[in-house]
């Protein structure tokens, strides 16, 4: 592929502007060789550095705005308000709904809803199905695929809480006076203003609370105890043992990857990396060689979310120096092999 060309895909990808079609363009060139990926690895440094430049000219923007607004009176001497149109939150869920989903949940919606008088509105999703959720606080809601988000068509006296069975990411409206509260039937996630997500049980059983901006407190059900999860950092908490098993410190979060189909990873141990790739397709991981568990995985690139043949062929080009391996062993397994990383 020509230069100029390659660096018109990495300019598309790092502003957000890949359709289809580009996409896969660069794909097959980050796994025609593992030069390409550090290639892409290094533009995509050059591009982060770049954000922290700051010009020595700054327009009088306030100024520049008082202007267009003159003008835009002038042109425009009445204007009719924008027509408000609701978000309708329940659209047929009762067809998707798992039976077993709604008969746990629904001992903690009638607590919450004698208690709050308010009404309980649902949003279930089936597979490979994610929705948005615009709540009456400013905060917004992205439901993942198999989950069910339960919140109350308004927040009175003081409270924020809501009810998750599966997994969704949170944009929470800052609220001091206010905290918001996920309950959970293992734990309760509590936070002030943040970004996070909470996966109440993954494929080992446990619950996973990964935070991408600010603090969550974690308490579990029945118990004082609790623990902070501050950026950049992973939970995960065992819910038939009901004790917290580990905190991970990661370089950045991909806490919001069903939303954005997007991943990047810095230094992320592979357990962490696999771990979203097995959500992502469906499958499972196994590690062959001993001690790759702690292996790290750096890179920024996008994977196909439609194709895990092109996922594996970026992976295995980008540590072709480590002789890294994927083998599929089954419909929805596959081995991991790979030389010593220490």
């Amino acid at each position: 592929m020509h230069d100029k060309s390659v660096m018109t895909l990495l300019h598309r990808q790092l502003t957000d502007q890949l359709d289809g079609a580009d996409r896969q363009l660069l794909i097959d060139w980050l796994a025609h060789s593992s030069q390409n990926v550090e290639e892409q690895q290094k533009v995509s440094q050059v591009w982060e550095l770049s954000k922290g430049y700051t010009p020595t000219y700054e327009p009088d923007v306030d100024k520049s705005f008082q202007k267009f607004q003159k003008r835009l009176q002038a042109d425009l001497p009445s204007q009719q308000p924008a027509k408000v149109i609701p978000l309708n939150p329940i659209k047929d869920w009762m067809k998707y709904a798992a039976i077993g989903v709604i008969l746990i949940g629904a001992l903690i919606v009638w607590q919450v809803s004698n208690s709050l008088n308010v009404d309980q509105l649902m949003v279930s999703t089936i597979t490979n199905e994610v929705k948005s959720i615009d709540l009456v606080d400013g905060t917004k809601v992205w439901v993942n695929e198999k989950s069910t988000f339960t919140y109350p068509s308004k927040f009175i006296n003081g409270n924020r809480e809501v009810i998750l069975e599966g997994e969704a990411f949170f944009d929470v409206e800052e609220n001091k006076k206010k905290p918001f509260i996920i309950r959970t039937e293992a734990a309760n996630v509590q936070v002030l203003g943040t970004s996070f997500s909470v996966n109440t049980a993954n494929k080992d059983g446990l619950m996973e609370v990964e935070v991408k901006e600010g603090t969550v407190r974690v308490t579990p059900e029945g118990s004082s105890m609790s623990m902070d999860v501050t950026m950049n950092e992973k939970l995960y908490y065992d819910t038939s043992e009901k004790m917290f098993l580990a905190k991970e410190q990661l370089a950045v979060s991909n806490a919001d990857f069903f939303v954005t189909n997007k991943y990047r990873f810095e230094d992320s141990k592979y357990t962490y990396v696999f771990g979203i790739l097995e959500r992502v397709y469906d499958v499972d991981f196994e590690f062959e060689s001993e001690g790759l568990e702690n292996c790290t995985f750096t890179s920024p690139i996008e994977f196909d979310k439609e194709n895990i043949n092109n996922t594996i062929k970026v992976i295995e080009a980008a540590y072709k120096n480590r002789n890294l391996t994927i083998t599929k062993q089954g419909d929805a397994k596959y081995s991991i092999n790979a030389d010593p990383c220490n």
